[in-house]
């Protein structure tokens, strides 16, 4: 399985997420990015248009990738859960 990550830094749920797939050692990849513009920059604007309809209205982080299919972070969490 991989897994993208797309955080900021100061981001509380970000962190909660991240801290989750720390503790059960789930293997990720980890973007950070000052907002979605920023993914431009990161190589991945081909999929800005996707990561923006699985934000909340206020454009926010994190955004999640599982083997090439975006997930928001509530779902992945559920996803997680199934498979422990």
């Amino acid at each position: 399985m991989k897994i993208k990550i797309w955080v900021e830094e100061n981001c509380a749920i970000c962190h909660v997420i991240r801290t989750y797939m720390d503790d059960l050692k789930i293997l990720h990849d980890v973007i950070y990015v000052n907002g979605l513009n920023d993914v431009k920059t990161q190589g991945d604007s081909d999929r800005l248009d996707i990561m923006a309809q699985l934000c909340d209205q206020n454009m926010e982080l994190p955004v999640i990738e599982v083997d090439g299919e975006f997930v928001k972070p509530n779902e992945f969490i559920g996803k997680m859960k199934g498979m422990i």
